[in-house]
């Protein structure tokens, strides 16, 4: 689903925040707006800026406005986010030719973060206990391996 983008004005005393003035589905609908804010301003215009986004801002004499692109999201998106940040309890992943079955994320008893906790193993291979942090995560290629099962996963020595 292709994002959806929200144009704020917003309006404010520099350390003191601000308040939206208005929302626009597109920064040509917002500019019309924007330029009458603009000539509000107590004295000239000291600084303007663009930001990568296409955002505009307006600085004068402590008085600001700006127009700036917000993406929307659902909450299903939020939380389809939160997921992909790190392991997932119940769902093996694979590296490689490595595969590995996460059982559970538990704080690291040194440091406190969280850590998935599980098996890894090579496929027909016995399996060793392991734990990954966000490290092991940040360094990427870890892909959901949907073909593996939770009883065929992870063969020990004593019972292939």
């Amino acid at each position: 689903m292709p994002a959806t983008t929200v144009w704020l004005l917003m309006s404010g005393e520099d350390y003191r925040g601000g308040r939206v003035l208005g929302a626009f589905a597109t920064y040509e609908l917002g500019m019309p707006d924007f330029q009458s804010e603009a000539e509000r301003l107590p004295l000239a215009t000291s600084r303007t800026t663009r930001g990568k986004d296409g955002s505009v801002h307006l600085h004068s004499d402590g008085d600001w406005i700006s127009l700036t692109p917000h993406v929307i999201t659902t909450q299903a998106e939020d939380q389809a986010d939160a997921d992909s940040d790190f392991f997932q309890a119940d769902t093996t992943y694979r590296r490689g030719r490595w595969l590995f079955q996460c059982l559970s994320l538990a704080p690291d008893p040194f440091d406190g973060d969280t850590c998935a906790v599980g098996f890894i193993y090579r496929p027909g291979e016995p399996a060793a206990a392991t734990a990954f942090d966000s490290g092991d995560w940040a360094r990427g290629g870890w892909t959901v391996e949907d073909t593996v099962s939770r009883t065929e996963a992870a063969p020990s020595p004593d019972h292939p």
